[in-house]
């Protein structure tokens, strides 16, 4: 059975591998990196406008020129320097070329054109004609308008006529002077020349087209000049009225004709101000046969630039309309372009592009690019000159079914194209748009841009596309990956499961490209799944080990295919050996890299630069051999949780999960298999904040975990536990898992889900079993207790001689200090979030001047935690601390003694000592308290554990005190010598102290320490001091000395009838007899040997 279906899967996989995958793919070929950039002539001043409209012409068969305008310019030395008229010039391609002026017009105002007395008024004025506002070239024809040319009929008014410069000849000379709207009244003031193009009717056969949106009270028209100087115009009969604008903006297309070529006006102020787009027909009536077209937002300005273009490539021009001041709620003057697909003279829209750029004015400008992809289709750039710094050009593709893409080929900011060029800055980029001409002779239609807020013009060279015909082929089409396959290939000292993939491509021949050229393929496997992170299985046997691809050059000649073959081998110990190996195949030609100056390039044919592109198949599917009873292998995966294990701290058994005792978590479970293979099983489960995934056990296994992926509080985890998980095969595993700081207590239950998957997926009916929750009861135990409570001192006795209740500026002149020390500790095993000390305090029980028996001043905190004290009943008076120890409601100083959680800083104990700003008789009068301990009788005692009416509550809340952590609250207080005035008596304390654990979810053991305690300490007061029968009496100091001195001659007498005294003379003249005896006897003595000597 299952070598049958392992044929089945083969035959079915070898036809998965035999569809071709057919693909084209275009770059962009607008050239970015060697821009021509010319910059206004030195004696053009800075508001000439330089760039605002600009054309391509051709001057001779090897000589392109840009011819820009710079309509508010001044001409030098011409036209009797009347400024501001508007200035043409030619632009040379050439490496430093320069841009001059064409000499079109230089004369001055005509000041007798009408015969009209020279002293009265200027027959015309040239100056702000705006000359260059409109232009076009066409072949051999050139001309320039001026809209704004003022001129005045028989009555002597001046009147905006406009005027056009034209010429046939391509060497630009021989310029005729256009001004038709001088003959009546109704069109004195039409403004010819707002907009103007030529436009064929047949070859040769050229026609000039010129918008007056003027004309009859602004209703406008359009002008038509004929081959042979006949004049036709349009008039309000053609569906326009007063102020409408009829001829704002201008084109050509064929729109109903293939030959022919129709004029296509806008009328912008038309339809309640949302605008209109008219179709006329270049024939001999020149009347609307279409439908207009409308705008859709008031104020849009649709209509504002119009453009013909055939996107779909059927020989008819689709149409675009421009509405650059288009706006949204929140992003104002965006701008947009509608386009409309042309089908054989019948117009329909089709879709709207949408700028991006607030203020950018998306399709200010556009243009024809010609076919620039080689796709036999015309493409376009739409400019928005002013959405950013700089400004933006977009280019788009014509496509055959969707006319236009949604989404620009290409975008090409101003801001990045000069970096490293011969300019600064540039702004206004795109503000006018010109490709109707070749400039380098690779037969691809080039891109001149405008930027006339920094006055520069851009030629962008495009690139030629070689559509490389490519075919991807693999041998075999299945291969078996497992150990002991018949497939494979020596690698080093070893074998590995190998395929060949073959490429084979040819190079087109076609005019616009090389006899030969070097293409670059990349061979890349399992791309997508590399570029995501997953494991690399494939390398190739030219390239590295650690690459899934390799590049391969080669060069093409035309028409001549070539084919390449590269091994691929598959890696040893893989994860996923179910889905098969995705070949992919890419190609590039060479870069083009300019070493001149950027922006000054000479101008270099491109041919040998072209852009490549792939038509044919690019992929190719490498399928693996699968074992199973069909060609799907479907598994049935079963999971099941065994038990649960955990390790402590201590290393005692417990059955559930207490915070800070249990330091591990296992979770054992069996996964297993009851149907056709499951190829990578994995088991994937999330995990709270509050567990760290350790690992998986045993550690025998061939386990591997992806890394963890997480989103909000959630981390998922996903471990492979077997490559295959054959069928009735099983695993045990266990997941480990470590409780993090996060786990209080507080959650009660934590719900754990686990889940058994693998890559070939499990048919549904089957998955309720490959799933199971684990509900994780989770307890806090902690045992916090008062270690210990120091009183210092414990009495104290002084004389009270105050006779009134003084002013107090500072504690210190209250009396006496007396310190309380509180230490709080927990036993653990769990942090305690919240634990809160209590402390009852005698209070005042003066009312008239606010005294206390003892004055609560300030806490002091020792804490690695944050502790918290209320300020609440703690020093009322607001008296002035010395800054010896803490403040109020926060821990010790901050500079020397931080108490605040985290950063891990040891520490600082402080002494508590007593007030250094205590006055001399404080301090005179503390010494002699301490002197006489235990002075004083039975007296008042004030017990704050049993009776709380004289007590007031102090308390301080610990934050995050964990196992084994501590904290030393010190409450500093002084007597309150005001109470005491006129009273000898002594008064006991009993001082309460309780500590509280304030979250409810910890509970404390049963044999917890004890969590309260008491203290006491006395103040033995006295209002005179001692009596003289309490003096010590002179006779007593005299018999003292007088039995002291008897006593000492008693004993001297005794010691020397004993001997004391003779002892050590009688002991060192024995001595010295004995030691002249020696001598004698020896004969040898230190005189005689002087003798001898």
């Amino acid at each position: 059975m299952k070598s049958r279906g392992s044929c089945g899967f083969i035959l079915f996989a070898a036809l998965l591998s035999s569809l071709a995958c057919v693909s084209y793919c275009v770059r962009q070929n607008i050239d970015t990196t060697a821009p021509i950039i010319r910059t206004k002539p030195s004696n053009l001043h800075d508001y000439s406008y330089l760039g605002y409209n600009l054309v391509l012409h051709r001057l001779s068969s090897s000589d392109i020129r840009i011819i820009v305008s710079a309509p508010n310019g001044t001409a030098n030395g011409s036209n009797d320097a009347v400024p501001n008229t508007g200035v043409i010039f030619t632009c040379s391609l050439a490496q430093n070329g320069i841009c001059s002026p064409l000499n079109g017009d230089n004369n001055g105002d005509d000041r007798r054109l009408y015969d009209i007395d020279p002293d009265d008024i200027d027959s015309e004025r040239k100056s702000h004609q705006f000359l260059g506002g409109a232009m076009d070239s066409k072949g051999s024809h050139f001309i320039a308008c001026g809209h704004r040319y003022i001129n005045t009929n028989g009555g002597g008014s001046r009147l905006p006529q406009g005027v056009c410069y034209y010429t046939p000849n391509s060497n630009l000379q021989g310029f005729q002077k256009f001004s038709y709207c001088n003959t009546n009244q109704n069109g004195g003031d039409c403004q010819i020349g707002t907009s103007v193009t030529f436009a064929e009717t047949s070859p040769n056969n050229v026609q000039i087209g010129m918008g007056a949106p003027n004309r009859n009270t602004w209703a406008g028209a359009l002008f038509r000049r004929e081959s042979g100087g006949n004049l036709r115009t349009t008039g309000t009969s053609e569906g326009t009225a007063g102020y409408a604008w009829q001829g704002y903006a201008l084109t050509k297309g064929h729109i109903v004709d293939t030959v022919r070529e129709d004029f296509i006006v806008s009328v912008p102020r038309r339809n309640l101000y949302k605008g209109i787009v008219n179709v006329f027909s270049n024939d001999r009536n020149l009347n609307i046969f279409t439908q207009p077209l409308n705008g859709e937002q008031l104020g849009e300005y649709y209509g504002h630039t119009i453009l013909a273009a055939d996107l779909t490539g059927d020989g008819f021009d689709e149409l675009l309309v421009a509405a650059p001041m288009f706006s949204t709620a929140n992003s104002p003057e965006v701008g947009r372009v509608f386009v409309y697909r042309n089908s054989g003279g019948t117009l329909s829209f089709v879709r709207r592009l949408v700028g991006t750029l607030e203020y950018g004015r998306f399709g200010h400008a556009m243009t024809n690019l010609g076919d620039i992809n080689n796709d036999g289709r015309e493409d376009i750039a739409i400019s928005a000159p002013f959405g950013n710094s700089s400004g933006t050009v977009y280019i788009y593709y014509g496509l055959l079914n969707d006319v236009i893409s949604s989404t620009p080929s290409q975008i090409i900011v101003g801001s990045d194209l000069i970096r490293g060029s011969i300019v600064n800055e540039t702004k206004g980029f795109g503000s006018a748009l010109s490709s109707s001409l070749d400039v380098d002779g690779n037969q691809i239609n080039d891109l001149a841009i405008g930027a006339y807020f920094t006055q520069q013009v851009f030629l962008l060279r495009s690139r030629a596309v070689a559509q490389v015909s490519l075919s991807v082929t693999s041998s075999p089409a299945v291969i078996n990956v497992q150990p002991g396959s018949n497939n494979t290939c020596p690698y080093m000292s070893g074998e590995l499961p190998c395929f060949n993939v073959t490429i084979c491509a040819s190079y087109p021949n076609i005019g616009t490209l090389g006899e030969n050229i070097n293409i670059t393929f990349v061979i890349s496997a399992d791309r997508q799944k590399v570029e995501l992170g997953l494991e690399q299985r494939v390398f190739f046997a030219r390239g590295a080990m650690d690459s899934n691809s390799i590049t391969v050059t080669r060069t093409f000649d035309r028409s001549v295919e070539q084919c390449i073959t590269e091994t691929a081998l598959v890696k040893n110990g893989i994860l996923d050996t179910f889905n098969g190996f995705q070949i992919d195949v890419s190609a590039s030609g060479p870069d083009f890299t300019s070493s001149a100056t950027k922006g000054n390039p000479p101008l270099v044919n491109l041919v040998d630069f072209p852009i490549v592109t792939t038509l044919g198949r690019t992929q190719v599917s490498v399928e693996t051999l699968k074992e199973c009873e069909n060609s799907e292998c479907i598994p049935d995966l079963q999971l099941k949780l065994l038990n649960s294990t955990f390790e402590t701290s201590t290393g005692a058994s417990t059955s559930s999960l207490t915070v800070g005792l249990v330091t591990n978590i296992n979770f054992w479970m069996n996964i297993s298999n009851v149907r056709d293979d499951a190829f990578r099983t994995t088991i994937s489960f999330n995990l709270e904040p509050q567990f760290d995934f350790v690992r998986v056990e045993p550690r025998n296994l061939l386990i591997s975990c992806d890394d963890p992926q997480t989103q909000g509080n959630i981390t998922r985890h996903t471990c492979s536990i077997a490559n295959v998980l054959g069928s009735n095969m099983n695993r045990v595993i266990a997941i480990r898992v470590r409780p993090t700081r996060r786990l209080t207590g507080s959650e009660g239950v934590i719900r754990l889900q686990f889940n058994a998957g693998s890559i070939n997926p499990e048919d549904s009916s089957t998955l309720a079993d490959n799933s199971i929750e684990y509900a994780l009861n989770v307890s806090a135990q902690a045992d916090v207790f008062l270690d210990q409570v120091i009183v210092s001192p414990q009495q104290v006795s002084y004389l009270n001689n105050r006779t009134s209740s003084s002013s107090i500026s500072e504690v210190t002149d209250l009396g006496p200090q007396v310190s309380f020390s509180f230490v709080v500790r927990n036993q653990g095993p769990s942090t305690i979030p919240l634990t809160r000390l209590s402390i009852r305090f005698p209070r005042g029980t003066d009312s008239s001047n606010g005294s206390h028996l003892v004055y609560p001043s300030h806490f002091r905190v020792q804490s690695d935690v944050s502790v918290t004290c209320s300020t609440e009943n703690v020093n009322p008076g607001d008296f002035q601390i010395p800054s010896i120890g803490g403040t109020d409601g926060e821990p010790e100083n901050q500079g020397e003694n931080n108490a605040n959680t985290g950063g891990g800083n040891r520490r600082r104990k402080r002494m508590l000592e007593p007030d250094r700003g205590r006055s001399k008789r404080s301090l005179e009068m503390t010494v002699r308290q301490e002197s006489t301990p235990g002075s004083g009788a039975a007296g008042t005692t004030i017990n704050c554990r049993d009776n709380q009416t004289h007590c007031v509550e102090l308390y301080c809340t610990i934050r995050q005190l964990a196992q084994g952590g501590s904290t030393q609250i010190d409450l500093v207080s002084y007597l309150d010598e005001r109470s005491y005035i006129g009273s000898s008596s002594t008064y006991t304390f009993i001082i309460f102290a309780q500590a509280n654990i304030l979250d409810s979810f910890i509970v404390q053991p049963q044999n917890h320490r004890t969590d309260i305690t008491e203290t006491q300490f006395r103040a033995v007061t006295s209002t005179s001091p001692s009596s003289e029968g309490e003096k010590v009496q002179p006779w007593v100091i005299i018999v003292t000395v007088v039995l002291g001195l008897l006593f000492f001659v008693i004993l001297s007498v005794i010691l020397y009838f004993v001997g004391f005294f003779k002892r050590k003379g009688k002991q060192r003249k024995e001595e010295l007899n004995a030691q002249m005896l020696e001598d004698q006897q020896g004969g040898d003595t230190p005189m005689n040997d002087s003798n001898g000597l």
